[in-house]
């Protein structure tokens, strides 16, 4: 777990990181642009990012599998998935054309078109972002890892504050300097995780690993896909049902309420390779995911604590009058962030032990509940109505994940997962040390 810990550690300072930058860039954004333009700017931002992950296909944790278990060489997936995105792009980049040509003011009411389209010409640079930040996260490296994901976030700002001083801070210019951003933080993905090879690669062995990783990932790729609308079906379901103002205020609240789960972010990242070394039957393996999820369960539960009595004063402070509605959204929404704090982890356990197609199921049943209520609850109570959803789609996605998690693993729910005085300790103790030994360095 020492090892482990250290890859937390310096991972968490990464993310802290990149959470501050887009925090700003959100406060930015919301300041400049308003309620009703930064409602377009999020929504065209949040078909770019449906398209990617409905299109990833799953390729990511592919990735990590096959080259944490050995079974392909780094220099096979690397090239396969160069052919497998080349493939897709031009997929992604027609379906979405016809997309926003037939259904694009149906889907996206309120929403100029342009600016969807504007979206569209980011997501091949977007997909191969994230099949190359996998190699690096599959590799364990990372201090790599973080710094590609660093270097969007902090180009984006760098370059919303150029538009700014300049005047000319759009929401077409908005979503330029974000398709600029993305393709920084892609060269520096490419660098990062490319190393010059001399090995022959057979395209007997590309022909393998693609028929398995299009497998693998398609069953991984439906669970991402409907756990990426589990968590944001409710922001396009209000700018649907309501208009964009109402879809940015709950999306605003959102954004803030999950920073929470950082930790477990972090956690889940650095926990999946090393979970899909080990094998299913090692003691070591039930072990881990028990402690890091009661850990992320406490960490969690006393920031929310927090978070709940600031919540007022931070959402005036940061954003403004406009958005004061958005605190009592983010209140609501903190029992189902408590509760579903742990789902990425329990998420990671069952995919890493051959069974992705499992989280698809879960995933499946507790986003259609989420949309019923949705339906039922925002035209009744507005934003309110949309977190109330989402909080008992988070609560009711943890239990089946702990129930199905502790069924694989072997493992009994109340003596392994609920936290314990121990837990308490040990987190203390690896937090007076480290600061003792940053204090003597």
């Amino acid at each position: 777990m020492s090892s482990i810990s250290s890859s937390i550690s310096k991972t968490m300072i990464r993310q802290l990181l990149v959470i501050v930058i887009q925090l700003v860039i959100v406060v930015f954004t919301a300041r400049i642009l308003g309620p009703e333009k930064n409602g377009h700017f999020l929504i065209s931002i949040l078909f770019l990012a449906m398209l990617t992950n409905f299109l990833n296909f799953g390729i990511s944790p592919a990735t990590i599998y096959f080259l944490n278990t050995k079974q392909f060489d780094k220099e096979t997936i690397y090239f396969s998935n160069l052919i497998i995105w080349g493939g897709i792009a031009i997929l992604g980049l027609i379906a979405g054309y016809f997309l926003l040509s037939i259904f694009g003011e149906t889907l996206f009411p309120n929403i100029p078109i342009t600016y969807l389209y504007l979206a569209l010409s980011i997501f091949p640079f977007s997909l191969l972002y994230s099949f190359l930040i996998a190699v690096l996260q599959a590799e364990e490296k990372f201090t790599s890892y973080n710094i590609a994901l660093l270097s969007q976030p902090s180009s984006f700002l760098l370059l919303l504050f150029i538009l700014y001083f300049g005047d000319i801070f759009i929401v077409e210019n908005v979503i330029f300097a974000n398709l600029c951003s993305v393709f920084i933080g892609l060269l520096f993905s490419i660098f990062l995780s490319y190393e010059k090879t001399l090995k022959i690669i057979r395209w007997s062995s590309i022909v393998t690993y693609l028929t398995k990783a299009i497998w693998y990932g398609f069953r991984s790729f439906l669970a991402n896909m409907v756990a990426f609308l589990q968590t944001r079906i409710d922001t396009f379901m209000l700018n649907y049902l309501i208009n964009p103002v109402a879809a940015v205020i709950y999306f605003t609240a959102a954004h803030i309420a999950e920073k929470l789960w950082i930790f477990p972010n972090v956690m889940s990242v650095v926990l999946l390779p090393r979970l899909a070394s080990l094998e299913k039957k090692e003691p070591s393996r039930g072990v881990l995911i028990a402690q890091s999820y009661r850990y992320v369960i406490v960490i969690v539960s006393l920031l929310s604590m927090v978070l709940s009595v600031v919540a007022v004063p931070l959402i005036d402070l940061l954003f403004g009058d406009d958005y004061a509605s958005a605190s009592l959204v983010v209140i609501v929404l903190l029992p189902g962030i408590i509760l579903g704090s742990g789902n990425k982890i329990l998420a990671n356990s069952i995919a890493s032990s051959g069974r992705p197609e499992i989280n698809l199921y879960t995933s499946l049943f507790v986003l259609i509940v989420n949309i019923a209520m949705n339906s039922l609850l925002i035209p009744i109570l507005g934003v309110l109505g949309a977190a109330l959803s989402t909080s008992i789609a988070y609560i009711l996605n943890a239990i089946l994940r702990i129930w199905i998690a502790c069924r694989l693993e072997k493992c009994v729910i109340f003596s392994s997962l609920v936290p314990k005085l121990a837990d308490l300790q040990y987190m203390y103790h690896f937090i007076e040390n480290y600061l003792r030994r940053k204090k003597n360095a």
